[in-house]
């Protein structure tokens, strides 16, 4: 059975045991965010199942968040569910400036990219589906930044 994108978020998330910085002790900081760099193990019942990593690096008034996950569930020695997640998100002075996922469960892919917009920032999904985002609404998704930790469902 191929866990639902919650569960596979909160196999990522709430499996997570432990945390170490890597890299040197002081972190770089950006636009008043730590960027300390962050690793996680997966665990499920004890056993490591994968690894959650973020890190940063930045360029002239741009920073790059760069988060990678994969996640392997294995019964009997056969890999059973697997997941893979890739994001790149460039940010310049607080604001989201361009974005590019790659997400695979079970061997089912999709992608996200952007493009710069008169408006905002145009938002491309893997079925084309285009969403056009004032810069100022966008946080990233994923548990370095603020605004995903301060928001609500």
């Amino acid at each position: 059975m191929q866990p639902s994108r919650r569960q596979a978020l909160g196999l990522g998330l709430g499996a997570v045991s432990s945390w170490a910085l890597s890299g040197p002790a002081s972190a770089l900081v950006s636009d008043g965010l730590d960027l300390t760099p962050l690793l996680f193990r997966v665990l499920r019942n004890g056993s490591d199942i994968g690894r959650f990593a973020v890190e940063f690096s930045e360029k002239g008034e741009e920073f790059e968040a760069r988060t990678e996950m994969e996640v392997r569930l294995r019964v009997a020695f056969v890999t059973v569910w697997r997941y893979r997640h890739l994001s790149v998100e460039r940010w310049r002075r607080g604001a989201l400036i361009d974005v590019a996922c790659e997400t695979e469960s079970n061997g089912r892919r999709r992608e996200v990219r952007s493009e710069p917009d008169p408006d905002g920032l145009r938002i491309i999904g893997t079925r084309q589906r285009v969403s056009v985002v004032p810069p100022d609404t966008l946080t990233s998704n994923c548990q370095w930044h603020p605004g995903f930790v301060g928001q609500r469902e």
